[in-house]
């Protein structure tokens, strides 16, 4: 596999941005992302989509911090979810995520899926696979002024 892959992109605050992760196995097929969803296990309630509730621990994380290696107080999360049929990763900055973005920094982010252990393929401990990292330079949002006579 060659993962992490590096994307390093210009986020509006206070926009949605919307990217998708599609990793492939180093002959070009797909890593298949199945394995990673575990309707067993459930995380905290959230509302994603417009849906408030527990959602299976389809452990997609989009992590995004001040610097590599900051304390878990100081991240800040995005919207990431595994797509059902296994094939990527939905990840989002919400305008309610840019809230503790400040414009004018730099910002570094991960996007991974988790198997908690426990279960017959993973008794042990979790596992972690990083498929994306990249640097996250926040502008303040963009407004136009209003042509004069309009």
């Amino acid at each position: 596999m060659a993962f992490p892959a590096t994307y390093d992109f210009n986020y509006y605050k206070g926009d949605t941005f919307e990217f998708r992760i599609y990793p492939k196995k180093n002959d070009g097929t797909v890593f298949d992302l199945s394995g990673y969803l575990d309707s067993n296990v459930l995380y905290n309630t959230n509302t994603i989509d417009g849906v408030t509730g527990s959602a299976p621990y389809e452990q997609a994380r989009f992590s995004i911090a001040p610097a590599r290696g900051s304390a878990s107080a100081a991240i800040i999360p995005g919207f990431a979810r595994i797509h059902g049929d296994g094939t990527h990763v939905r990840c989002a900055i919400r305008p309610s995520d840019s809230v503790r973005l400040n414009a004018g920094t730099e910002y570094f982010y991960d996007v991974e899926v988790r198997v908690p252990s426990g279960g017959p393929d993973n008794p042990f401990y979790e596992k972690v696979i990083t498929l994306m990292t990249g640097k996250i330079t926040v502008t303040e949002q963009v407004t136009l002024d209003p042509v004069p006579g309009d």
